[in-house]
């Protein structure tokens, strides 16, 4: 904003989310509603191409007993909430990730018990980064919009998309950045 802004009335503030500022001064509610797993990852959808890429999909399938899995809906996608529900299931992944409550809770909620963040290129990323959580970015739009981030260290992309390199890349961040195991730091 700051670079096209300098010959407008605009001018570009760095602030801070006041969410943030909320949460740090209240005591979080219980989100007691997952299972204890080793690692939580939030995915956040974006109402645009498939709902999951089928590489994510796989992933998913093959560490859901390793990793708690956190679908967000967007909030275009709310009003389509059943057909989306439905597609999960049609799709057997309903019995194996969370969607209801992390699309209900706030986003910093959401964040702050999650060890990992995956999406495609959404601004969620921001909050992620300010709630300490990682973000692999799982398509090129996240790699381009986002480059920069990825340059120091900020977050993570994919070279390609395989269930494979995506699984290489969670243990990879989880255990390289050493987040902590926050199913365990925010649920007792």
């Amino acid at each position: 904003i700051q670079k096209w802004s300098v010959k407008t009335v605009h001018t570009a503030l760095l602030a801070f989310n006041p969410w943030l500022k909320f949460l740090s001064e209240k005591t979080l509610p219980n989100l007691d509603f997952f299972e204890k797993k080793e690692f939580n990852i939030l995915i956040s959808l974006q109402p645009i191409d498939n709902i999951l890429d089928e590489f994510v999909i796989q992933c998913i399938r093959n560490t859901y007993k390793k990793y708690n899995w956190f679908i967000r809906l967007h909030p275009n996608q709310i009003k389509y909430k059943n057909e989306v529900l439905k597609w999960f299931e049609e799709e057997d992944l309903s019995d194996i990730v969370y969607i209801e409550k992390p699309s209900s809770f706030p986003l910093p909620y959401i964040l702050n018990v999650s060890s990992l963040h995956l999406t495609r290129f959404s601004g969620t990323f921001i909050e992620a980064i300010q709630t300490d959580t990682p973000t692999i970015f799982i398509d090129d739009r996240g790699k381009s919009l986002f480059d920069e981030y990825i340059k120091c260290g900020d977050a993570y992309s994919l070279d390609t998309y395989t269930s494979e390199n995506l699984m290489h890349k969670i243990d990879f961040v989880l255990k390289e950045d050493n987040y902590r195991n926050k199913s365990e730091s925010t649920n007792n």
